[in-house]
């Protein structure tokens, strides 16, 4: 269970789709890949079936949703009203067309800017025990996993890599009280004075 995560189960997930095809092939898949009659296997599946206890606690945050969300944008909205005037910090951005649940709030540090690094504030606020999280990092197409695949693509993804060396998620969850997003964002401001 994650605080980061707006609805939580538990150690559970969810998928919907307007797709019929698709749910379908997806319910076989979470049932060991079983054809409908259950009398073969169709697909590389998992035994993923979410237990009742589980169901219960995601069903109790689905009724909270909206509350959720809109707790976690009026946060937001603070961090954002009260960084917006250091240099060098941006703020991802939503297109318009667009809707976030509030998962993360994320700054993209510029150093040629900013009084400091994303890894001076991140180290700055691990410190001060604030648990922030170098965001988009390591790169997908540069972890180690991918490493093997023998295709480079060093250099090839420039805009990934960017957010990948500049991104700084800081604290966010629902229940997060206002003292302390406000107690971050001095901190935030506190380590780049000191930079």
């Amino acid at each position: 269970m994650s605080p980061t995560k707006v609805i939580s189960a538990m150690e559970a997930g969810l998928i919907t789709t307007h797709q019929p095809e698709l749910a379908q092939k997806l319910r076989q898949m979470r049932d060991y890949g079983k054809t409908p009659d259950g009398e073969d296997i169709a697909w590389l599946g998992l035994s993923a079936r979410v237990p009742e206890i589980n169901a219960i606690v995601a069903y109790h945050n689905f009724t909270h949703m909206d509350e959720l969300i809109d707790r976690r944008k009026e946060l937001i909205r603070i961090y954002r009203e009260r960084l917006s005037d250091i240099s060098g910090l941006k703020f991802q951005e939503m297109p318009g067309d667009r809707q976030s649940s509030g998962n993360y709030f994320t700054l993209f540090i510029n150093p040629e800017e900013a009084c400091g690094t994303r890894d001076t504030i991140y180290q700055g606020l691990k410190e001060r025990q604030i648990q922030a999280k170098k965001y988009f990092f390591p790169a997908l197409h540069l972890q180690k996993v991918y490493q093997t695949s023998g295709l480079p693509y060093l250099g090839k993804l420039p805009i990934t890599e960017k957010a990948a060396l500049s991104g700084l998620a800081l604290p966010l969850f629902s229940h997060m009280e206002t003292d302390m997003v406000l107690h971050v964002v001095n901190e935030v401001r506190s380590i780049l004075q000191k930079s």
